[in-house]
Order: structure tokens, then sequence, then C-alpha cells
């Protein structure tokens, strides 16, 4: 059994089922470009890697969508800019109205589960996402459990830092605690989530799939 003295949580497929909310987004954002995929796509692209950032990843499938399409010819790649923004309606929904998919997230854990490890971790529970802040901190209060994560590293905070970097934030400088005693709960898949933990000098926690 490993013994740790702060337990670092990962969100989507840790925290968050999301299967409803941004997978679903990935895939009607393609669709207003004109591009139908599936959700096995969307794996697939996830699984090969380099794919933590939704935009990104939509307008990538964008792109192949179109190249393989028949009428290529006349299909305008659309800037990140705008798939973005499209992205970003369909998950948060209009202004001042429940109709984004993000609602339909839900915890994966139970509250008493995260209470009971907060607790026998002395509070020093933190989180590395590959998230906006704005959408982290909207799931961790609509869920009410903000208070039990002294410390998130989320997409702004990482995007220049290596992964062993965004261990070494979220860790030692804000939870005043070693990396190299850290539990961490990636995502079940990919295989990188897993080496980058131990990398860092945490030991992973989770369920490993092929």
């Amino acid at each position: 059994m490993v013994k740790a003295r702060c337990l670092l949580w990962d969100i989507d497929g840790v925290l968050a089922d999301v299967a409803q909310s941004y997978r679903l987004a990935i895939q009607y954002t393609c669709a207003e470009f004109g591009v139908k995929i599936t959700q096995d796509d969307i794996n697939a692209e996830k699984a090969r890697g380099n794919a933590n950032n939704d935009w990104d990843l939509s307008l990538r499938l964008i792109q192949q969508g179109m190249q393989q399409s028949v009428k290529k010819e006349n299909w305008k790649v659309p800037s990140l800019a705008l798939v973005t923004e499209v992205f970003e309606l369909l998950y948060q929904g209009k202004c001042g109205k429940k109709n984004g998919l993000r609602w339909k997230e839900t915890l994966i854990p139970s509250r008493g589960l995260l209470w009971e490890l907060y607790r026998r971790c002395d509070g020093k529970m933190g989180i590395i996402t590959g998230r906006p802040r704005k959408d982290c901190d909207q799931f961790l209060e609509q869920e009410g459990i903000a208070d039990l994560f002294d410390s998130c590293v989320c997409m702004e905070d990482g995007m220049y830092m290596s992964g062993v970097a965004r261990y070494a934030s979220v860790s030692n400088c804000d939870l005043h605690i070693a990396y190299d005693d850290c539990l961490r709960s990636p995502q079940a898949r990919p295989d990188h989530c897993f080496s980058t933990c131990r990398e860092a000098g945490c030991e992973p926690c989770g369920e490993h799939k092929p």
C-alpha cells in the first residue's frame, strides 16, 4: 500500500463523467461544420495523445473530415477562434440558461468518499486538469466540492509546462508538499497519463484500461 501525504485528481473521467458534455460538444461542433464523427473517432484521437484541448481536437477532426470528403474543394477550414466559439456555445449554453451540455456532467465518486479521502490526507488534495479554469471552478462549485481542493492547475496554468512541472506546481508550491509524496488519480487512458505521473515521482492510482 502506497503511503501518500497528498492526493491529486484529474477531473474529466475521474471526478466528472463527461460522456454527455465535452464529448458531445466535440461531436456537435464538428456537425456544425458539416463533418460527421462518432464517439469512437473521438476516443481514437484521444488515445493517440496530444488531444487534451477539445477546441484543438474539434478543429483537427473537422480538418480530417473535410480532407476525406468528396466535396472538399467547396469547403473552407474554419479558424480555431470560430470553432472555439461554436464549441463554447454548445458546452456553456446561452447566458443565464441551463441549456448547455455542461449541465449534463455528473460526479463520479460520492461526496462522502471524497470527504473521507480529504480527511485522511489532512486536507491535502489538489487538481491537475486540462480544463479552462472557468470550467474547473464551475464543476467543483456545482457539485459542492470546491472546498476540498486547496490548489488547481488548469489549462491556463499548464499551457507552457511539461507534465512534470505541472505536478511540481500544484503539489510543492501550493500544497507545500514534495510531489514525490503524492498519489495521483489520472484518467483511465491513455498510457501517457500514468507514465507522466511516474516521471514526476507521483504514484498513479486508478483503473488502467488497455
